[in-house]
This record gives C-alpha cells, sequence and structure tokens, in this order.
C-alpha cells in the first residue's frame, strides 16, 4: 500500500489515537486529501499522526510527521480562524484579532503548565530540530541508511496547516515569502510553508531532502527505500498501523451535493459529485479536486474553493485573474451558497465562463459525471 497510516506511542508502548471531536475534525480530511491523491502512486508515503517520542527514549510531540522516499515534513495543526497575521517572526501570530497559542502536548514547565510557544513557525522548529538532530545522531544507532555524508546537508519541511475552513491564510503566505529569510529568520536547514488542509498532499508529494550527492551523481538526490520510510515510521517515531482509518479511507465517500456545468444555452452539460469539505476549483489536475476543462479559457489555475461547515456550503475566491461570481454578483471573501446558485468562474462570457449550477439533487443519470479527486 503506498500510503500508510501511523498512530504515535508513547514510551510505554500506548497509542494515541485521537479522542476529541476537534482532532478527528481536523485529522480526516487531511488523510482523505493525502490518500485520494497519493495511494494511486508508486512510491510509498508514511503518515504518523499524534507523534509521541523519536529515537529510543525522547518524547516529542509535533502533530503529523510525514515520510517520503524522498523527504521528510513536520506538520503543526491550528484551528485558528480570520486573517492570518503572520507578520512577525519572532513575536506572537494572529487570527484577526486574536493570538494563535502554540502549547506542546506533552513537555511542561517547572510550575507544571504546558510549554508554549512563541508562535507557530517556533514550535514546529523546535520538533524538526529535534528529529534532525537524532536522525544523524550515530548513537544509538545509525537511523539513515549507509555512510552517505551528504546527510548533514538535508533539509527538512515544516507546516503549519490552518484545519479552519474560515481560516485565510493568503497574507500570512506573502508574510512567510518576505520575512523568513533562510539563514536569519529559519534554519538553513529548513523550509516553511502555511497551508490548508487540501494543499497538503502537494505540500507532501513535493517534499525533498534537497540535497544532490556531489558532481559524479549530480542528478541522483538522497533517497529512502520503500522499506527505510517504513522502518522509520515504526522504529524511529514508535508508529502504530492505524488499520480504522484504511477501512474508513476505502469506504468511499457520499456526494453532499453537485456542481452541474452549463452549456451557453444554460442546459447541465456534465456534472461533479461533491464529497469533501474543502474543494478547490480550477485547471490545475495536480492541485485541484475539481478539475475544470482547459476550453474555459477565463479559469484560473487555482481560481476558487467551495466550502461545507456545520452552517453550510460557501464559496470564495483564491486569487483568481477574472474573479467568481455567485448569481451574476462577484464575490469578494467568503460567500453562502444557495441550492439553485449559479456560479460563474469569471465574466459571463459565452464560450469562454464556466458557469456552475449547484444542486442538493443528484442530476439526471443520463448526464456525464465524475466524482471530485
Amino acid at each position: 500500500m503506498p500510503i500508510q497510516f501511523y498512530l504515535g506511542r508513547d514510551l510505554q508502548g500506548q497509542d494515541s489515537e485521537p479522542t476529541f471531536h476537534q482532532e478527528i475534525a481536523a485529522i480526516l480530511p487531511i488523510c482523505r486529501h493525502l490518500w485520494v491523491k497519493l495511494n494511486p502512486l508508486k512510491e510509498v508515503y508514511a503518515v504518523i499522526i499524534n507523534n509521541q517520542r523519536i529515537g529510543v527514549g525522547q518524547e516529542l510531540a509535533p502533530d503529523l510527521v510525514i515520510i517520503s522516499e524522498m523527504g521528510l515534513g513536520v506538520v503543526e495543526l491550528k484551528d485558528s480562524f480570520g486573517l492570518i497575521n503572520c507578520r512577525e517572526p519572532f513575536g506572537p501570530w494572529m487570527a484577526g484579532k486574536h493570538q494563535i497559542m502554540s502549547y506542546d502536548r506533552l513537555g511542561v514547565d517547572e510550575h507544571g503548565r504546558n510549554k508554549e510557544f512563541i508562535n507557530p513557525a517556533m514550535q514546529v522548529r523546535f520538533y524538526a530540530r529535534a528529529i534532525r538532530q537524532h536522525l544523524l545522531s550515530p548513537k544509538p544507532r545509525a537511523w539513515l541508511p549507509g555512510e552517505n555524508p551528504f546527510w548533514g546537508k538535508m533539509k527538512l519541511q515544516t507546516c503549519i496547516c490552518f484545519t479552519n475552513l474560515l481560516a485565510d491564510i493568503r497574507q500570512g503566505k506573502r508574510d512567510i515569502i518576505a520575512r523568513y529569510p533562510p539563514g536569519k529568520v529559519l534554519e538553513e536547514w529548513e523550509v516553511l510553508s502555511l497551508l490548508t488542509p487540501a494543499e497538503i498532499a502537494e505540500w507532501t508529494f513535493n517534499l525533498r531532502f534537497d540535497v544532490q550527492t556531489g558532481h559524479a551523481d549530480y542528478y541522483r538526490p538522497l533517497k529512502l527505500s520503500p522499506d527505510e520510510v517504513v522502518m522509520l515510521a515504526e522504529q524511529f517515531f514508535g508508529g502504530k498501523a492505524w488499520d480504522k482509518i484504511i477501512g474508513y479511507l476505502q469506504a468511499g465517500l457520499e456526494p453532499f451535493g453537485y456542481l452541474c456545468i452549463l452549456d451557453d444555452n444554460g442546459q447541465a452539460s456534465f456534472s461533479y459529485h461533491l464529497e469533501h469539505a474543502d474543494t478547490l476549483i480550477g485547471r490545475d489536475p495536480e492541485a485541484c479536486t475539481l478539475v475544470i476543462p482547459g476550453s474555459h479559457t477565463s479559469v484560473s489555475r487555482k481560481h476558487a474553493r467551495i466550502i461545507r461547515t456545520e452552517k453550510g456550503v460557501f464559496i470564495t475566491d483564491t486569487g483568481s485573474s477574472h474573479g467568481t461570481f455567485l448569481n451574476k454578483k462577484q464575490i469578494h471573501g467568503l460567500e453562502p451558497v444557495p441550492p439553485g446558485a449559479i456560479i460563474s468562474l469569471g465574466p459571463d462570457n459565452p464560450g469562454t465562463t464556466c458557469r456552475l449550477k449547484f444542486t442538493l439533487e443528484p442530476p439526471s443519470p443520463t448526464l456525464p459525471t465524475t466524482t471530485t479527486q
């Protein structure tokens, strides 16, 4: 199985299956996106959830660790919502007017309180630094294959994933690019990203140790074998196979609604089943869960997102070139999508604009259809 899910275990061997609704609600969409995008591939991926320890005896509690044959990433999950502000690399991050809190699940201070970090970037960097140091240490055993001196140059990816569907991370992403230079704010070995659950699969696919092994092997990057990926997940991180999540993911999903592409005469020509809580719409087949045909030239590669919450179905534009319109009115921010609404990806120009009708009822069985990816 190309992608394998593990639960972290503590030093006594007790696993850490998510026990609270907020935990499982954050983790399930991520597992689903990873499963849909990566399970058809040949490469092996290991996802350790609620990690508890590293090596042979140090407690460490990042929310997720993801290992591929080509790289390793450390993920912290945050449920904050509103506009995410990361302008202060050495100060607190804000979600709207509220500070984003960053606590260690395992570490405590002298007063018995959970260890607190100034911001999420410092928290995930703390975890990644400890993981990297232990991987590179030859004692009590070597964890990385061979005696390749280039392992000391390997990079690790760090990520803050905002799981609340009402979080707006667009400005935060720009802050990271502008204000977090490697070697000054970030460690030289660190690559930091801000993501939504829908973007985790692409980030995982792109994980790289980012080291080339000299001139003779210039095009041969550092790489783990499939067995080495599994060994790190089970022995270095102490992961236990999470069979329950595999059964859930294999069972599939029921659609909560449908989007029908309308032709120039307003007739449905194709339909999509909406199954995911967060659906990215656009022309990019690698990034989008709902891919629009390339003939609709007004549609951007990543155009809009359909979001399902307990309060209903919403849509937001994701920085498209030509805008997103709901019932002929351009949207700015998150807007509710009522049944029967017409969504236009770009201004209403026949032949180039993609118009979609949102319905709760299944379309005609004779209409060509597909599920979102």
